[in-house]
């Protein structure tokens, strides 16, 4: 499990939930997924507040880059919210008319 807490001083301001994916036969995982991002709904109105799926997918890809990853994807993805991935760099694969992940190469 990969958890994420993101702070702004004493507030927590969002969170985040994502895994490795198995070791591959040479011991290298080669996905990361983040199946939760979620930032805190109500006041105080933190900077920090507005950045917290760019905050939760830098720590992702560090961390995939750490373990060796090769992708990172974002599971069951917000459909209101598929521009705002597309321009963090994110492809969108789709099952029918449901985007199912958005991924992209660490």
């Amino acid at each position: 499990m990969l958890p994420i807490a993101i702070w702004y001083g004493e507030d927590l301001c969002g969170l985040a939930l994502g895994y490795a994916s198995r070791r591959r036969a040479a011991g290298i995982r080669h996905t990361i997924s983040l199946t939760y991002v979620e930032r805190r709904p109500a006041p105080p109105a933190v900077p920090v507040r507005k950045h917290v799926i760019p905050l939760a997918v830098a720590a992702a890809q560090n961390y995939g880059s750490a373990v060796g990853a090769s992708r990172l994807l974002m599971r069951n993805p917000d459909p209101g919210l598929l521009w705002y991935y597309h321009a963090l760099g994110f492809e969108v694969a789709w099952r029918g008319a449901r985007p199912l992940y958005c991924a992209q190469e660490i």
